[in-house]
Parts: structure tokens; C-alpha cells; sequence
């Protein structure tokens, strides 16, 4: 809406795509052309409901094109795939506008949250589990790049300690073990005081101090203005939105009606 060159990224999953408001927000970015990138980590389990259970057309790339949005689906498993389906997609809005709506088949190889996996819980097999763990990129990709000459066994070992040493570094950052266990704790220090939970929330007013401020009563005579409140609304929203473009207004019959069913859009 501010013509900017810029593309928008939404990650959501299958559990969330069938929420109303991912609807409405696919719906309304089609309306509006708007560069949004729908992407769908498609990983078949709403926690523990599949998505099966969820709805009766489980190719969810429907959801982009019931809408007249462009869609395709890649196997999340495979770096390159969604990587060209990426390429694809911002292709697609710097041609043709957006959005576009891409879905990765992929899998969630744990619980929702937690150590455990899914067949600890009972939702889910180890056969299953199994054969998705057997596509594993981390596993996959190495491989692969090694077939193609991208890397030898001395890149590839570089690539992994690079890798490991980077996440062992922000471990060591914000953990530390504490001496009766042999768990890792957040360090002290790295949760904000509690006391302090509240600063820059509320405030006591003294950010207005030296304003000047006016009651109703002594304000001049010719100053005052009788209106309905609901013309104080549409010229406060008119006031607002001509100082700063970003304010936008969005809504049924905003436009029609002489500002709506209310009338607190006129204008």
C-alpha cells in the first residue's frame, strides 16, 4: 500500500491454516494484490490432530487458488525444491503482483513441544516417524552435495563444525550448568528483573508534564463547535489519515453509504 519494494513472508501450519482469519487474510491480500508470500509448513499433525481429521480436501494448496492465488507445492524436505518454489514465488509477485501461496510437505519429527516424539504420545506410529526421519535434510543434503562436486569430505566436515561450534556458542551464552544437576539452566541474568516487567508499558503521565491542556469550560466561545460523535470520529480518522499515509482504514461498506452503516467514515 506505501509502494515500497518489498516482499512479505507468513510461515504458518496445517492446524492454522484451517483458523477463519488465515482465510481472511489469504481473501484479503488477493484483493488487494498485496506481495505476500503464504508459506504452509504442511507437516500433516495440529499437535496431535492429522490433518486427515481436519478437513476432506488435504491438498491444501486449494486454499491459495479458491482464492484466485497462484499456488505450488514442494517437498519441504528438500533444500533445493524450496528454494526454487521461493524463487518462484517472488518471481510471480515482481511479474505479476501477489500473493502466492506455497506449501511444503514436510515432517515435525518431535512433539508439538518438548523432547518427546510423537509415538511416545500415541498419535502417531514409529514406522512413520521412521521413514520420514530416513529424508532428513541434515542427513540428505550432505549426501547430495557431495554427488554433485559441490563439496569433498574436508567441506563438508568444515561446513558441520562451523555449524556445531555456532550453536555451541549461543548455548554457552545463555546457559550455564548449575552444580547439583547436570541439566542446563538459562544463566543468571538472562531473564529481565521481574520488577522491571512493567517499564516502558505504563506510564505516570509525566510525559505529559508541561502540556497545555484546556478545559471544556474555558475554552473560547468561538472555539466551540457542537457535532454529532460520530462526525468527531470520521474527522478525527480524516485528520489522521491525511497527516500520516500509513493509517489505512479497511472494512464492509467503509466506502458506500455515506460512510458506512454508522456513518463514522464519511468522508
Amino acid at each position: 500500500m506505501l509502494g515500497r519494494d518489498h516482499v512479505s513472508v507468513a510461515f504458518f501450519g496445517d492446524g492454522t491454516l484451517m483458523a477463519g482469519q488465515s482465510m481472511e487474510a489469504i481473501n484479503l491480500a488477493a484483493l488487494y494484490n498485496l506481495p505476500v508470500i503464504f508459506f504452509l509448513e504442511n507437516n500433516f499433525y495440529a499437535v496431535s490432530t492429522h490433518v486427515r481429521e481436519q478437513t476432506r480436501e488435504t491438498r491444501l494448496t486449494t486454499r491459495g487458488a479458491m482464492f484466485g492465488v497462484p499456488s505450488v507445492e514442494c517437498d519441504g524436505m528438500d533444500l533445493v525444491a524450496v528454494r526454487r518454489a521461493m524463487q518462484w514465488a517472488v518471481q510471480t509477485i515482481r511479474e505479476t503482483g501477489g500473493p502466492v501461496f506455497v506449501e511444503a510437505i514436510l515432517y515435525r519429527f518431535l512433539h508439538q513441544s518438548g523432547p518427546l516424539l510423537g509415538s511416545q504420545l500415541g498419535y502417531r506410529s514409529r514406522e512413520e516417524e521412521a521413514e520420514w526421519q530416513a529424508r532428513d535434510p541434515l542427513a540428505t543434503m550432505p549426501a547430495r552435495l557431495k554427488a554433485l562436486g559441490v563439496l569433498d569430505e574436508a567441506g563438508l566436515a568444515a561446513l558441520d563444525a562451523r555449524a556445531t561450534r555456532m550453536v555451541a556458542e549461543a548455548a554457552a551464552a545463555l546457559t550455564e550448568m548449575p552444580r547439583d544437576s547436570n541439566t542446563p539452566q538459562i544463566r543468571a541474568g538472562a531473564f529481565p528483573d521481574v520488577a522491571e516487567i512493567e517499564n516502558g508499558i505504563r506510564g505516570d503521565l509525566s510525559e505529559l508534564a508541561g502540556a497545555r491542556v484546556l478545559e471544556a469550560a474555558s475554552v473560547p466561545a468561538e472555539a466551540r463547535v457542537e457535532v454529532k460523535y460520530v462526525d468527531a470520529i470520521a474527522s478525527t480518522l480524516l485528520r489522521n489519515m491525511e497527516r500520516d499515509p500509513r493509517i489505512i482504514v479497511i472494512g464492509e461498506d467503509v466506502h458506500r453509504l455515506r460512510g458506512g452503516v454508522s456513518g463514522s467514515t464519511r468522508g
